[in-house]
């Protein structure tokens, strides 16, 4: 694994720890997330992220509950961060 993709898959699974750990800050922390560009930052793993979140049935069991608003935002952010990742798009989002 790459420095970047393991720097990628570590930072989105801390945070959906955070986001998912049920604590009564959970949705400022989402909005946090998205706001100071750590979605951006999980490159490859935004998707993954995303679905970890907004899915209270899959894997992580994510007990948090995003407005349609957040969801919007988290999803723009996870779009942003796919357009970075593409190698033909040199001037991301």
């Amino acid at each position: 694994m790459a420095p970047r993709d393991d720097y990628e898959t570590k930072l989105a699974k801390e945070l959906v720890s955070l986001v998912c750990s049920g604590g009564p800050d959970a949705s400022y922390i989402v909005h946090g997330i998205v706001a100071n560009g750590q979605v951006l930052q999980t490159g490859s793993q935004a998707a993954r992220l995303f679905e970890a979140i907004t899915n209270p049935n899959g894997a992580e069991n994510c007990a948090v509950s995003v407005t349609s608003e957040e969801k919007a935002a988290l999803k723009r952010a996870v779009d942003d961060a796919a357009k970075y990742q593409d190698p033909t798009n040199l001037h991301g989002p």
